[in-house]
């Protein structure tokens, strides 16, 4: 047994013990939230895009150490999307290093977002040009059909699918997007979308020569539905998704329908629920109720 003078020098002990400076809690370290980029481009930046897909448009180049780095992480960890897409986005390896991974990402994760992007800011260019052949584009348009022939799919493969063909075969691009609103109602993108496909089809001859399109009587059938529906349509979204891809302020490629543009937006901002239009659909996507095309 302690005797009282050695228990009382204990007590002592715990005491100055307690009262001995601590070490400061440990900081909590807040990551700063991740907004989106600009591009440089020269001396301008590009204005952000806000629709669907942005993070994949809106980055930086990848430096070419950040570029093999995200090649060894894909080589060793496959399904690393951020990695990949990355790489198809922001990556400085020649295109057809890119669409390996292209492929990879249509037939592994036909939902990436990167997929959803409109045809004028595509991954996947829809013009012929000296590096994107006609080649690589019947690559990437049988991985595609393979994906959506391949059973029932999700409405956002659907859709990401009719992104692809919109410009070079747009009733197939419709159609797409037709399964993708009934397999799920209520969602305006799809809508908005549908109007983009079917003012795609307008284009004539001298806009289509440079994706590598001819002119046909099926497209020509087509095109002619597309007006009938856009004419007669009571929607206001599939309207102005319709103008929107016409007008060049919104569209890196000028259709050449600008009068047409200019008569639909007018007919939509009449249609629209809330007394006028919005300065781009894609800003107004989330919560608006819509119907299906008629």
């Amino acid at each position: 047994m302690l005797g009282v003078g050695a228990f009382a020098m204990i007590q002592t002990l715990i005491c100055l013990l307690s009262w001995a400076p601590q070490p400061p809690p440990p900081v909590k370290v807040l990551e700063e939230p991740v907004t989106p980029q600009r591009i440089v481009v020269g001396s301008l930046r590009q204005a952000i895009y806000i629709g669907p897909g942005a993070a994949w448009v809106n980055g930086n180049r990848l430096s070419e150490a950040e570029s093999a780095n995200d090649e060894r992480i894909v080589a060793s960890h496959p399904d690393d999307i951020r990695a990949r897409g990355a790489l198809i986005a922001y990556g400085v390896e020649p295109w057809p290093t890119r669409l390996t991974h292209v492929l990879w990402m249509i037939e592994h994760h036909p939902d990436w977002g990167g997929f959803s992007l409109d045809p004028t800011r595509s991954l996947a260019p829809p013009e012929i040009s000296d590096w994107f052949v006609s080649d690589d584009n019947n690559l990437l348009r049988t991985a595609w059909l393979q994906q959506v022939s391949a059973g029932p799919q999700r409405a956002v493969v659907l859709h990401n699918a009719a992104m692809f063909f919109a410009v070079r075969e747009p009733q197939l691009a419709a159609d797409l997007l037709r399964q993708a609103m009934l397999t799920e109602p209520g969602e305006p993108l799809y809508v908005e979308r549908q109007g983009m496909v079917y003012a795609y089809s307008l284009a004539g001859p001298e806009r289509l020569r440079r994706f590598g399109v001819s002119p046909s009587p099926e497209r020509d059938a087509f095109a002619q539905q597309a007006r009938e529906v856009l004419a007669a349509s009571s929607e206001w979204l599939l309207i102005l998704g319709a103008a929107d891809a016409m007008a060049p302020s919104f569209n890196r490629g000028n259709l050449g329908l600008d009068e047409e543009a200019k008569e639909l937006r007018a007919r939509a901002k009449a249609l629209s629920p809330m007394g006028g239009l919005p300065s781009h659909t894609l800003q107004y996507m989330n919560g608006i109720p819509s119907s299906a095309p008629r």
